[in-house]
Parts: structure tokens; C-alpha cells; sequence
């Protein structure tokens, strides 16, 4: 699929001008939150970023580019491709701190910032629209009641008196969620294609769970060339503290944007099976769920071992 590379590294802009970009998962007065993830400088070392965030902490972040692939749209059209998948992990290290919503935002540019036709088109996401996931049933009580009075008078006697309370109880079971929403926008522009991926996590309201541990989804891009193109990427989180909600927005910390060229071979071996068996030929057909993923909880089996 990959080309002999005719780009040189001069045809596309490697700075990181614009690529504001806010996150930082420690409060504020913790230490250590201005880390910058930054693009090997070496010649031609520059694409294909694997490692796009990380952030350590209290509350720990991880943004990783496990699989890019670039290609042909169809065997029977001009038109280019990539699929690009992401894998987001978030790991707490106290019981009593959750990250109760995330929202993940991938901005992608054309190797001119100032031409729209340029950029690529955000053709398909996994989890596009809104999922419920981990269902959980959760009972309610409600109680109603009336007061009334029965009096009873005589010539002769004194007035009864009594009050009197009549309750009904009702049981319902509730169900809730943790949510996934994904969407695909159109970013500064009036017309054209959608070049933007969004996703966002939230905890089931309920119960407090906070989101899940990790979270794998795809974009395929749709490209009319085979230039170079490059991706800005924005998280935002926040997390509970102690029963208080807190944004871990310590400072703006800015990392360079995820730079691609379809005519660099990608190093990196492909890991995921479905992406192994794709038509590089027929990239456009590829289903973008087959990919998509939510993990809960990690459970290692067989730690309990007999001495």
C-alpha cells in the first residue's frame, strides 16, 4: 500500500502552531503537570506518532495510536485513505477518586491549514451516536400517604377524636447507564465534509462509577491526494475528588499535533486482527466497529494459587 516517498519532510509544516490543547489530570497545586508529548525530531522520524498524550498523577491519562493504516478508497476510484485507531486508557490511584466525564476531540488538517479542500474527510467513527453500556438495575421505594379525622359528639359526651394514616409504598425498578456518545463535526468551514471525531464518556449518574478503564475506537479518513495531513487533538476530564467535582485543568499544556504521510511507510507492526485483514485496496468498505471497544474492569485469572 505504501508509495516510494516524493514528499519531502520541507512540503509540510511540522510546527505546532494552533494546536492549543488543555489538559492536565493534577490539581492544581500538585506538581509535574506541564508534561509535553513532542514529535521525534529526527529527519524523517517526525510521522505517525504513536504515543499521542500522557498524563501522570493522582488521575493518569494515556492516549496511544495502536494501528494507522493508509490506502486506496476502492479499486475503481481516485480517491485515498487511512484508518486510524486510538486507544484511550484512565487509571485512578485512589478508591476514593473517580473520573465521573471525558471528551476526546481529533481535528484533522490538510498540509495547508488555509485550504479547505485539502483536508481529510472524517468518513466514519466507531461509536457514532449514543450507546448505553453496563446496564444496572437499581430499585426505588416511594412512600404516599393521607391524614384524616373521625369526630363522634353527643348532648352528653365529650368529642372522639381520632387521626388516622393510611400508606402506600410503590417499587420500581430504575435503569441506568454509563454512555458513550461519538460525533462527527465540520470544524471552521461553511461547506465540505465533517473533518472532526468527538467522543465523550459519562459515568452511570447513579451510581457513581465513573467511566470505564479504557476505550478503543477508529476513524477512516477519506482523502482526495496523498499528501501529508495532520491531526490536533483536545481532552478534556474531570474527575470526582472526594465527593466534590473537580476539572483537572491545572494549566494549558500544549503537545505537538499527530503528523501523517502516506507515502512514509508506518514502522510499527499492525496489532489489532480486524485491521490486519482489511483490503488496502478497499479501504472504504471497512467497517469502523469492528474495532470499537469499552473495558470496565480487568480481572487476572488464576491469582489465587495453592502453595
Amino acid at each position: 500500500m505504501a508509495e516510494d516517498s516524493s514528499a519531502s519532510d520541507d512540503d509540510f509544516d511540522i510546527e505546532p502552531e494552533g494546536s492549543a490543547y488543555e489538559i492536565s489530570l493534577q490539581p492544581a497545586a500538585d506538581e509535574g503537570s506541564g508534561y509535553h508529548t513532542r514529535n521525534d525530531p529526527r529527519q524523517g522520524r517526525q510521522w505517525h506518532r504513536q504515543d499521542i498524550s500522557q498524563r501522570k498523577g493522582a488521575i493518569s491519562f494515556r492516549c496511544n495510536m495502536i494501528d494507522v493504516v493508509h490506502g486506496k478508497w476502492a479499486p475503481d476510484s481516485d480517491d485515498y485513505a487511512t484508518l486510524v485507531v486510538f486507544l484511550f486508557r484512565f487509571d485512578v490511584k485512589k478508591r476514593s477518586r473517580r473520573i465521573s466525564r471525558v471528551e476526546m476531540t481529533f481535528s484533522f488538517f490538510g498540509a495547508n491549514d488555509e485550504d479547505p479542500y485539502s483536508r481529510p474527510a472524517v468518513h466514519a467513527i466507531s461509536f457514532d451516536g449514543s450507546f448505553s453500556l453496563a446496564e444496572e438495575k437499581n430499585s426505588e421505594s416511594t412512600t404516599k400517604g393521607v391524614e384524616g379525622t373521625a369526630g363522634l359528639t353527643g348532648a352528653q359526651f365529650a368529642e372522639l377524636s381520632s387521626t388516622l394514616k393510611w400508606e402506600r409504598t410503590v417499587t420500581r425498578d430504575k435503569k441506568t447507564y454509563t454512555t458513550v456518545v461519538g460525533n462527527k463535526y465540520r470544524r471552521n468551514y461553511e461547506f465540505g465534509p465533517d473533518d472532526q471525531a468527538n467522543w465523550v464518556l459519562l459515568e452511570n449518574d447513579t451510581l457513581k462509577t465513573g467511566v470505564p478503564v479504557a476505550f478503543r475506537a477508529a476513524v477512516l479518513l477519506k482523502r482526495e491526494d496523498n499528501l501529508p495531513f495532520k491531526c490536533e487533538t483536545t481532552f478534556n476530564v474531570q474527575a470526582d475528588l472526594r465527593h466534590r467535582l473537580e476539572d483537572f485543568f491545572a494549566s494549558k499544556v500544549i503537545d505537538d499535533p499527530v503528523l501523517f504521510n502516506p507515502q512514509v511507510k508506518v514502522e510499527r507492526d499492525i496489532t489489532l486482527k480486524a485491521v490486519k485483514h482489511m483490503d488496502g485496496n478497499a479501504m472504504g468498505s471497512f467497517d469502523v466497529e469492528a474495532v470499537g471497544d469499552v473495558t470496565f474492569l480487568r480481572i487476572r485469572d488464576k491469582a489465587i494459587k495453592n502453595e
